[in-house]
């Protein structure tokens, strides 16, 4: 009976052993994985980075491009009023003085 016990104890200690082994090649697979994982979560947050900084490039580009349309915009118009302001103030060139009349060629 003892020996029964003893066999029994050995072969439950062995196929603990084989558990422990087998959970460790588990756990070293999981652990490669893992680093894999976090290589691959670098990479993209580099390219995250990289995609960030390309649009905020663009937003700068964007503002410029706006500002100097507004600009030339407001400085047409302002143009625009100045001809029509001139046009306004110049005396119409044909015009005769008659008799006190106004009266066009």
């Amino acid at each position: 009976m003892a020996t029964e016990m003893t066999t029994t104890t050995l072969n439950n200690f062995d196929d603990t052993v084989d558990n422990l082994e087998n959970l460790s090649r588990s756990t070293q697979s999981l652990l490669r994985t893992m680093r894999l994982d976090v290589v691959l979560l670098g990479s993209q947050q580099d390219e995250s980075r990289n995609t960030l900084s390309k649009l905020e490039q663009d937003w700068v580009m964007l503002q410029k491009m706006l500002k100097e349309q507004r600009t030339k915009e407001r400085e047409e118009k302002e143009e625009e009023a100045k001809m029509k302001k001139d046009k306004e103030q110049q005396p119409e060139d044909d015009v005769v003085v008659v008799d006190s009349r106004v009266m066009k060629q």
